[in-house]
C-alpha cells in the first residue's frame, strides 16, 4: 500500500508553506496545482524519515520537530513549527508561497 507523509509547517507568522508543482509532473490522476512538503513513504522507511528526507529534497531545509496530526487513508499528516535553512526548490516545484491558513480555498491544492 501506498503510503505518504506530508508537513503543514507554519511560521512565525502563522502562515503555512504550500509548493508549487512543476507543470510536468501534473497529470490527470493528480491534477492538482499546489501542495504541501512532503511525500512517498519508501520500503522500510518511518513515516518521520521519509517526512525529512522528502521536505529536505523538495525545499533544501532541514526539519526539526514534527508532531503527527492525523491520517486518512494513506497519507500521514504532521504539523511543524521548527526548520532551519533557505528555501531552494527542487526540479518538482517551480515556487513557493507562505499563505495564511484561510487562503488555502484560493489554491488548487490536493491530497495525494
Amino acid at each position: 500500500m501506498k503510503r505518504v507523509s506530508k508537513v503543514v509547517m507554519i511560521d512565525e507568522s502563522d502562515k503555512v508553506l504550500i509548493l508549487r508543482r512543476s507543470g510536468r509532473i501534473i497529470s490527470k490522476e493528480s491534477p492538482w496545482e499546489w501542495d504541501l512538503p512532503g511525500g512517498h513513504v519508501e520500503k522500510g522507511e518511518s513515516l518521520e524519515d521519509a517526512l525529512d528526507r522528502e521536505v529536505w529534497e523538495e525545499t533544501c531545509l532541514d526539519l526539526g520537530k514534527a508532531t503527527k496530526i492525523y491520517t486518512d487513508d494513506y497519507t500521514t499528516f504532521f504539523v511543524s513549527f521548527e526548520w532551519e535553512g533557505k528555501i531552494i526548490l527542487s526540479q518538482e516545484h517551480s515556487d513557493y508561497e507562505w499563505i495564511k491558513p484561510e487562503e488555502i480555498t484560493n489554491y488548487n491544492i490536493g491530497n495525494p
